[in-house]
């Protein structure tokens, strides 16, 4: 039987979610263990919800146009994902990781309001790009909390709102792709049936969500993503 408090937090995460492609996992996974669930329930719960969003997204979207974007996912990430999850259903997750992600997504709220700094971050970046994006595999898997660095990652890759959003929903539905797969090998009981109507609930939300983003210009989107990162890593540290 669902409990009241899982659907709001779920439907409203899956609001954030539509409008930018991050939050539901980002935000969900700490708010749901603070309820009392475990990790692996937390993420088994969330990350259906999850996928069904960004497959809306990337069909109503497309897929990313930014080249080898894909492809890195797949060879770098992917396979830190799939080792950070396997730790963390070991009990082996390290303290502070929310508060790492936060301490980030703050930064780089700062960043994007500072145009020379924001090109000199940028390129560091890309500079290290394999690097960042293997780091990145490696906390969503311990965390399911690397939606901040996809962020990042994604926003230095382009301005284009609709871009942003694909690149994220693209990376999203990998990470969860993969995080399903291990944990249905690894860590079956961790899913329960009752929660599979979670998933209509949180495509409905995009539906009506999706109107309101594209009434967004680019500028405003931006804008809203950058006081999203400062709000929410700021929750991240606190909490």
């Amino acid at each position: 039987m669902l409990n009241f408090e899982l659907i709001a937090v779920v439907l409203c995460l899956s609001a954030v979610h539509s409008f930018f492609g991050v939050g539901l996992l980002l935000f969900g996974t700490p708010s749901l263990i603070i309820m009392g669930y475990d990790f692996s329930q937390a993420i088994a719960i969330l990350l259906p919800c999850s996928l069904a969003i960004d497959l809306l997204q990337l069909r109503r979207d497309g897929l990313p146009r930014t080249p080898g974007f894909v492809r890195s996912l797949f060879f770098i990430t992917l396979p830190l994902i799939v080792l950070g999850l396997l730790a963390a259903l070991r009990g082996m997750q390290p303290t502070g990781v929310s508060r790492l992600v936060g301490a980030m997504l703050i930064f780089l709220a700062l960043v994007r309001c500072l145009p020379e700094v924001s090109r000199i971050v940028h390129a560091l970046l890309m500079k290290r790009k394999r690097f960042y994006m293997a780091s990145m595999g490696l906390v969503h898997g311990i965390s399911n909390m690397g939606g901040g660095l996809l962020v990042m990652l994604a926003s230095s890759l382009s301005e284009d709102k609709k871009e942003v959003r694909s690149l994220i929903a693209t990376g999203y539905s990998l990470f969860a792709t993969t995080q399903l797969v291990t944990l249905l090998v690894f860590a079956p009981q961790a899913f329960n049936i009752n929660n599979i109507i979670l998933i209509p609930g949180a495509c409905s939300v995009f539906l009506l969500a999706n109107k309101g983003f594209h009434k967004l210009s680019n500028r405003q989107f931006s804008h809203l993503l950058t006081i999203l990162m400062m709000c929410y890593g700021g929750l991240l540290i606190v909490g």
